[in-house]
């Protein structure tokens, strides 16, 4: 609801379109998309988006986003990436992206979970993905560093801050299911390695 939404920042949106509402044949347009110093709160999230800014073009064949950045204030999330045929029988995807997590938003967005009751964090954790692929496939790489936090969980997890701790995987995923070509969790000097699919 609206009611609950709060929102500001400078947004400019920019669409030449060419063509006729009687073509059979799709229109032909183009256009761009710039945010800056936007904000965005809504009322039962748990995070709010304290600093937004984006840099995207389009047109009919075609989607790439330049650049985006997203925070708030504590933690943040860059990505770029473009999507081509999203209209067509055919569509293609990348996407690349990186998030620092502070505990403090580890712990807002863990607020209304199970694992709230007993978590406790210090420090941040950082996070890569890349994704590329199609109508039928898409291939993953995804990497986790919690080395420099400090972690607790009831009596069962106590990681010290700056004990390695990552996890990275490997995947593809189709309508056949998910297959992982490799993953690996490292914890101190030891290395759990593993492969499958679903």
């Amino acid at each position: 609801r609206l009611s609950r939404t709060e929102a500001s920042g400078f947004i400019k949106l920019s669409i030449d379109a060419l063509g006729s509402l009687k073509d059979k044949t799709p229109r032909r347009y183009a256009g761009s998309i710039f945010i800056e110093d936007a904000t965005f709160r809504y009322e039962g999230l748990p995070v709010s988006i304290e600093s937004l800014s984006a840099d995207a073009v389009f047109n009919e064949k075609q989607v790439e986003i330049k650049g985006l950045r997203a925070s708030d204030g504590r933690s943040f999330i860059v990505m770029n990436g473009q999507a081509t045929g999203y209209a067509g029988p055919d569509p293609s995807f990348a996407l690349a992206a990186e998030a620092r997590l502070d505990s403090s938003t580890i712990a807002a967005m863990a607020k209304e979970t199970a694992v709230a009751d007993g978590l406790y964090t210090d420090g941040s954790a950082s996070i890569k993905l890349t994704a590329e692929g199609g109508k039928d496939s898409a291939r993953i790489s995804l990497h986790a560093d919690a080395t420099p936090a400090w972690i607790a969980y009831r009596d069962y997890i106590r990681k010290e801050e700056d004990y390695p701790a990552s996890f990275e995987a490997f995947m593809e995923a189709s309508d056949a299911g998910v297959t992982i070509r490799r993953a690996a969790l490292k914890i101190g000097s030891s290395t759990i390695e593993f492969a499958g699919r679903t």
